[in-house]
């Protein structure tokens, strides 16, 4: 039925990106862990959300996740919140953006600022 069609891609969106709150973006809160397997690709490119056009594009590596942010500039949030869901639930050792080291990040979460613009973000797992 149409109607369940039209939900699909509401849906398949909210794996990528969710406005949680007026000054919260979530990144990859549900993308499946399978999906995040070394050598798998997974994203959304240009996807409206009340804060801007925003594009997340994971790929996943031995013991690492890297994640290609792009996120909005019209309306920018608070904080943006990413999440790396490693396939056999490991969480996060270590965190860089953009090259240089990170410490916002604990468990499965790492938070941004709002405005961060594009960034590259490579997540790290203990061995």
């Amino acid at each position: 039925k149409s109607s369940d069609e039209a939900n699909c891609t509401g849906w398949l969106r909210y794996l990528f990106v969710r406005e949680e709150t007026e000054a919260t973006l979530l990144i990859g809160q549900a993308v499946p862990r399978d999906w995040l397997k070394p050598g798998q690709h997974c994203g959304i490119e240009k996807t409206a959300t009340w804060f801007g056009s925003t594009s997340v594009l994971y790929t996943g590596g031995d013991n690492e996740i890297t994640c290609q942010l792009k996120g909005p500039t019209r309306n920018p949030p608070k904080e943006i919140r990413l999440r790396f869901r490693h396939p056999q639930e490991k969480l996060l050792a270590g965190v860089t953006v953009n090259g240089k080291p990170w410490k916002k990040f604990k468990g499965e979460w790492v938070t941004l600022p709002g405005d961060v613009g594009v960034a590259t973000l490579q997540a790290r797992y203990a061995r």
